[in-house]
């Protein structure tokens, strides 16, 4: 878990300083730019795997392939597959890189280094209504109770 990273349902980046962490609800999926550079020579790519702790906890990440050239931080996407919330803390590993070697007339990445894209920012209602989101099963019951009472109330008042 490196510096940054996106929530899929904002059009912002956010920075994660040394010592925090994110929460990510159930459901959700954030972009994250992991700690590491990687710069793969010609002759080699890699593919970005999910590690099974992380697995057990309700989290996955997209595998991905790292072009042969390629020169920079590594971008994945993480997704909260579980039904309780989960901290991410920074520098906490949470995937795993593996090389492969390629053979000869391979095609270099030529372009820059992929990044996470938006400025950072989230406001209260959003975060709100996430957690209703998040809590879909539960806000049902609560509003099927209120309902219930409201009904109860009325036919004493009667």
């Amino acid at each position: 878990m490196g510096p940054e990273y996106k929530d899929h349902r904002e059009d912002q980046k956010r920075t994660l300083p040394d010592g925090e962490e994110i929460e990510l609800l159930p459901g959700v999926a954030v972009i994250l730019q992991t700690e590491e550079n990687v710069c793969l020579p010609r002759s080699m790519f890699a593919y970005i795997i999910p590690r099974v702790k992380v697995m057990q906890k309700g989290l996955s990440n997209i595998v991905s392939k790292v072009d042969p050239g390629y020169d920079g931080p590594l971008v994945i996407t993480v997704f909260n597959l579980g039904r309780r919330t989960i901290t991410l803390k920074r520098r906490e590993p949470i995937c795993s890189l593996v090389v492969h070697s390629v053979r000869e007339g391979a095609r270099l990445y030529e372009k820059p280094a992929q990044l996470i894209l938006g400025a950072a920012k989230k406001g209260k209602v959003r975060r709100f209504l996430d957690q209703i989101q998040a809590n879909a099963g539960l806000v049902s019951v609560l509003a099927a109770l209120l309902s219930a009472l409201a009904t109860l109330l009325a036919l004493f008042k009667k």
